[in-house]
């Protein structure tokens, strides 16, 4: 869900910034400006993410550190859970990227004149 609010954002940023001829520079910037807020707030939610599978993983391994089980069944569990980790840290990673590059089409503060 974060990557396709974040995949709007990406298309509503480069829609508007396309539309400096034929809109009033303000409403653009203003349109962008939300679009670059929005990615930001994603970001966070993004990050927020992988630290709840990081606090599941490190649950986990506490949850199956007891002496009580069988140890063979425990580690397959782990890998698991790891490779889960690894997943979503490699989507935030891809997602705080995407995101990072929505700055360089257009700089918000600085719009220019419409002919």
């Amino acid at each position: 869900m974060l990557l396709g609010v974040l995949g709007v954002c990406w298309w509503q940023v480069d829609a508007w910034s396309g539309a400096l001829s034929d809109a009033d520079p303000k409403e653009v910037t203003g349109h962008i400006r939300r679009g670059r807020q929005i990615a930001r707030w994603v970001s966070v939610a993004l990050v927020l993410t992988l630290a709840g599978s990081v606090a599941l993983f490190v649950g986990l391994l506490l949850t199956n550190s007891h002496s009580g089980s069988v140890p063979s069944l425990i580690w397959s569990r782990d890998i698991y859970e790891a490779a889960s980790v690894l997943a979503v840290a490699t989507i935030v990673i891809g997602g705080i990227w995407a995101g990072t590059r929505l700055g360089p089409r257009f700089d918000g503060e600085a719009a220019p004149a419409a002919d």
